[in-house]
């Protein structure tokens, strides 16, 4: 459709050296925040090219983000900011929490009483990670007036950074662009963002968010891939199959 954005093919070096930087992002966004996929081996580990920002979102119940500030690139630096997805590994408060975030985001829940009795040990300001990125991607735009910020996420994550992506383009009146500012790389939760969008929607108003400036990319044995081509999507989705091992 005319719409959609420029993607190099697969097999694409184009294609590559523009997904790289955010998938290592992602990676990290788990092996270097708490949680049940914590491995300490990485908690110094940067994405190439660019340095690790000192503004980390890492509570031990909350919303896990991390910023990537590039070490060339002009008098204004390229920032990756990537939100890290859902915790499935059952480790606890990690696992929980996230699970009960994402009845917030994706349930239209708005108060303690409707969320499960897992969740009544924590607060609604631990759960609620839409306002904890809100506060975190200020933070980063104030830290780094005018730079160029690129989100990206996995699974929860990817709803969050298509979220702040929109509120750019709605509150801060910036053009989001893919792989530019504001725009969104995300991976493995196309059926998720729809529903998020339409929050913003209703928080926000009309958006002048393009579907244009999200891709998102989701893999044939992904479980959301049948809800993401069932749902209704907004952005471009880029599917790819994996080689049988």
């Amino acid at each position: 459709p005319p719409h959609r954005p420029h993607i190099p093919g697969h097999y694409d070096t184009q294609y590559h050296d523009l997904i790289t930087p955010f998938m290592k992002a992602l990676s990290l966004s788990y092996t270097a925040t708490s949680g049940g996929y914590y491995n300490p081996s990485t908690a110094n580990e940067t994405v190439p090219g660019y340095i690790k920002s000192t503004l980390i979102s890492n509570p031990a119940c909350g919303m896990r983000a991390l910023a990537f500030v590039s070490e060339v690139g002009g008098p204004l630096p390229n920032i990756i900011l990537v939100f890290r997805g859902t915790d499935l590994s059952g480790d606890v408060p990690s696992s929980t929490c996230d699970g009960c975030a994402d009845t917030i985001l994706f349930s239209n829940v708005t108060t303690m009483s409707d969320l499960p009795a897992e969740c009544q040990s924590y607060t609604w300001e631990q759960l609620d990670y839409y306002t904890q990125a809100v506060r975190y991607t200020r933070q980063v735009m104030l830290a780094y007036p005018g730079s160029s910020i690129r989100f990206t996420g996995h699974s929860l994550g990817s709803a969050l950074a298509a979220m702040m992506s929109t509120r750019l383009a709605t509150c801060y009146h910036q053009s989001p662009e893919v792989g530019v500012n504001g725009g969104v790389i995300g991976v493995g939760t196309a059926g998720f963002v729809l529903p998020a969008l339409n929050r913003m929607a209703g928080e926000l108003g009309p958006s002048t968010m393009s579907p244009s400036s999200i891709v998102l990319l989701d893999q044939y044995y992904d479980p959301v891939y049948n809800t993401s081509t069932t749902d209704g999507l907004y952005g471009t989705l880029c599917l790819w199959v994996s080689p049988d091992p």
